[in-house]
């Protein structure tokens, strides 16, 4: 069931009118006047969220990176906002018990956040005290594009993974082998002192990639181009000195995209979308959202799909309670997707680990609301996403669920 308040009447009258399940919600109105605002990211803290958010102020102007502080009654608290001569942008953030860390990119060559000379774009990683100071940053990559996508903090080994995509080797990273490659590098948390850098990828395209850390292995998952001219996906396990263990190749004819990436008592589960008829059975319509199961070195163990006649694109999933929560955004309203309320609509699924009995929720606006992540505080779950107001300007919300 879906829980929360809505700050927008309008909102709340259409949501009590179409839904039968109670339904709560909160929106937070962070845009101002901006010609563009994306929220990305969101983190639980002792002083209740923290929102990663790109914005513009104009179509001329350059992207920067706001953290805006929002307390447990939704009100914003404070605001820092990263500039520079370029843009800078966020991908993701992550809460540490002192502060966070920040990961994104920068094309700036001035500020606090900006790229090293032999680059067009720098991937960026900053680690931040409890009251915002920088502790320590650091740049990643080639003589080229390089583009951030995630991060995985190991407390245990006192170590931070990221994981994006370049187009051209140079500094840290030696190897490039066609296209866009997947570039991944561990640091020591406490310092920011690189470990080891590895490039992963074929002569084609290579990107858009999820990590795992499991004691002291990695995980890589990512999209890869195939022969047939689709995209497939690839999982890679790392050692600790980031050699590579094995890896396996997944999809049909179609496309099939990785979504996330977690790790259960039995393996390694991946949660992705497909239009391949070949790969999962059986077929909806469109795109649907796929959970597979995987065993020793990635062998498929189980699966399942699920979707309607329409695109159903899958975002993020948690494990509780023996089983699995799973959120992503569907256009359907028929075969396995029961309302549909206009454009893209938050689904949220949840799936029996040991049975696999599929019970679903949907919420949605007369606009697209598109989930990005679940977010947690006090035990209580939230998915976090953003409702498309305007054309460049997203409106962020969270959910609760129970």
């Amino acid at each position: 069931m879906l829980r929360g308040k809505f700050s927008n009447l309008i909102s709340v009258c259409f949501l009590l009118a179409v839904l039968c399940c109670r339904v709560e919600a909160a929106t937070l109105d962070l845009q101002g006047t901006n010609y563009a605002f994306n929220p990305v990211s969101i983190i639980s803290t002792s002083r209740g969220f923290t929102l990663a958010s790109n914005s513009m102020d104009n179509s001329a102007g350059s992207w920067e990176i706001s953290l805006s502080d929002i307390d447990n009654n939704f009100n914003v608290t404070g605001n820092w906002i990263f500039t520079g001569n370029k843009s800078n942008t966020v991908q993701k953030i992550v809460a540490l018990d002192d502060g966070l860390i920040l990961l994104g990119n920068t094309s700036s060559s001035e500020g606090i956040l900006k790229m090293t000379e032999s680059t067009l774009q720098d991937i960026i990683v900053v680690r931040f005290d409890e009251k915002m100071r920088v502790r320590w940053s650091i740049n990643l990559g080639g003589h080229g594009l390089n583009q951030a996508h995630d991060i995985s903090i190991s407390r245990q080994n006192g170590t931070v993974t990221i994981l994006g995509w370049t187009n051209e080797s140079g500094g840290e990273i030696d190897d490039h082998f066609g296209g866009w490659d997947i570039v991944v590098a561990q640091y020591n948390l406490d310092k920011g002192e690189l470990n080891w850098v590895k490039t992963l990828g074929g002569k084609d395209d290579d990107i858009a990639g999820v990590l795992l850390n499991v004691k002291d292995s990695t995980y890589v998952c990512y999209n890869t181009w195939s022969d047939r001219h689709q995209w497939d996906i690839k999982l890679v396990q790392l050692n600790k000195h980031g050699r590579v263990l094995w890896k396996r190749t997944y999809g049909g004819k179609g496309i099939d995209l990785i979504a996330k990436l977690i790790y259960s008592q039995k393996g390694p589960i991946i949660l992705g979308s497909t239009d391949s008829e070949d790969f999962i059975p059986t077929a909806r319509g469109e795109a649907d959202i796929f959970v597979m199961g995987l065993g020793k070195r990635g062998k498929p163990i189980w699966d399942v799909r699920f979707g309607g006649s329409h695109d159903e694109i899958a975002t993020d999933i948690i494990e509780r309670n023996k089983r699995l929560t799973i959120i992503g955004w569907s256009e359907s309203n028929d075969i396995d997707v029961q309302n549909h309320f206009g454009g893209k609509d938050l689904i949220v699924l949840n799936l029996g680990i040991e049975d696999h009995d599929v019970h679903s929720y949907s919420y949605g606006t007369l606009d697209d609301d598109l989930p990005l992540q679940f977010t947690s505080m006090q035990d209580q779950f939230y998915v976090f996403g953003a409702t498309k107001v305007m054309d460049k300007v997203l409106q962020p919300f969270l959910v609760e669920i129970d």
